[in-house]
């Protein structure tokens, strides 16, 4: 097999990204702009790039740490007119208290005409009292976010699925959770919705999928954190294919890998099958304002092979069924992510990640082929059309990796 490419003579083109599972990405870097300097926004105003785009020149600006209240003036008079009287007293009154309290500003400034600022009774004169909390606190009883309404719409990020980082992301996750703690040492849950009194509960669940998947995964890290457990994890949703082909239903379901056991010879779970089965009983009934039983709806069971091929084959599927969903007006119901981690586990892939450049990474674009011949190495290039011609060159590689430790060392003899 044998696949034009461009740049093979520059050693600096190439730009390979190994993931821990095996997964890589081969694509061009850019050269450094001509006028990048020390500070980050240089060549922001540059005209010439790499592709021969055209870049917008932004202005010098000159950042100012003087506060200015004509802005929460502003601000105020914008959300009266938009009808918001809540958040246009807010700001009027954030702007009165810098006005009264600044004496050189008092005489240049006056409160915004039409919007009456209202005082508290027990504040007396300290404004103070009436601004609200900064910004990251909260006095609310509850942390929990309230479920969406109907009527919102959704984001149309999850229109096209997982993306292919995602995909890679999950499956590096997966290595590394049955490289530290072994394949007999995690636990595989699978949490589906049951069958609901109306269409618009199921619709209600959809429209507050990630708060509710967010709360799943807390709670199940308290639990594992009460018991002295890892509470590294890794999920993905899905939607249920044959749920939308009987019954016209968007059922999104979560698979989740945690860490289970301690060591293989434990005979409990961090969480057993009755706890999970509660648990998740217990969102969905706060979600709904009404008990809710789901018998059948969740399992929890050790992973019966290698997780990135029990994970990854989820990965693959639903990208027809999710094109279908879109197409016949549904898309508002489907969840705008459909992989996460803990951040932990996010930092540790990430860490393991190996970039090659120059020299490296030419070499191992240079031997692919002899790679794959091999059985080492799987890969297919990513193909672009020259505008008024019929010649087609690679201009990337995405793969993977049987063996990293072989692959190193043919690298190294060739």
């Amino acid at each position: 097999m044998t696949i034009a490419t461009i740049g093979l003579k520059n050693k600096g083109f190439w730009t390979v990204r190994r993931y821990p599972s095996g997964d890589f990405t081969v694509g061009k870097s850019q050269p450094p702009k001509p006028d990048k300097k020390h500070d980050p926004l240089d060549g922001i105003g540059s005209h010439k790039t790499f592709y021969g785009s055209t870049k917008v020149s932004v202005p010098d600006r000159n950042v100012s740490t003087e506060f200015k209240p004509e802005i929460l003036e502003k601000i105020a008079i914008a959300y009266e007119r938009a009808g918001d009287h809540e958040k246009a007293d807010i700001f009027a009154n954030r702007y009165a208290f810098e006005v009264l309290n600044s004496p050189d500003r008092a005489e240049k400034h006056e409160l915004p005409k039409g919007i009456e600022v209202k005082f508290h009774n027990d504040c007396g004169d300290d404004w103070s009292n009436m601004l609200p909390p900064p910004l990251g606190l909260s006095d609310a009883t509850n942390s929990h976010k309230q479920p969406q309404k109907l009527s919102l719409k959704r984001s149309k990020r999850g229109s096209k699925g997982i993306t292919a980082l995602g995909k890679r992301m999950v499956k590096s996750a997966c290595y590394l959770l049955e490289r530290d703690h072994g394949r007999h040492n995690l636990s595989f849950l699978t949490a589906t919705l049951p069958a609901f009194a109306s269409p618009d509960e199921l619709k209600l669940i959809c429209a507050n999928w990630s708060e509710l998947v967010r709360q799943l995964t807390q709670e199940l890290k308290r639990i594992l954190e009460r018991g002295g457990y890892c509470t590294d994890m890794v999920y993905i949703t899905e939607i249920q294919e044959d749920r939308y082909a009987n019954r016209g239903e968007v059922a999104p379901h979560l698979h989740l890998v945690m860490v289970g056991k301690k060591h293989r010879y434990q005979k409990y779970y961090a969480v057993e099958k009755a706890e999970m089965r509660s648990l998740w009983e217990r969102l969905l009934s706060n979600f709904l304002g009404r008990d809710v039983t789901a018998a059948a709806a969740t399992r929890l069971e050790r992973p019966k092979k290698s997780l990135q091929g029990e994970l990854g084959s989820y990965l693959s599927k639903g990208g027809k069924m999710i094109t279908t969903i879109v197409d016949r007006g549904d898309g508002d119901q489907l969840p705008s992510s459909y992989w996460g981690m803990n951040s932990e586990l996010r930092c540790s892939v990430k860490s393991e990640i190996v970039v090659l450049h120059g020299i490296e990474a030419q070499n191992f674009v240079d031997n692919l082929t002899d790679l794959h011949e091999a059985g080492l190495v799987y890969f297919k290039p990513i193909m672009w059309k020259i505008p008024d011609t019929d010649r087609e060159i690679a201009i990337g590689f995405v793969g993977w990796i049987r063996d990293i430790g072989v692959v190193s060392e043919f690298l190294k003899v060739a």
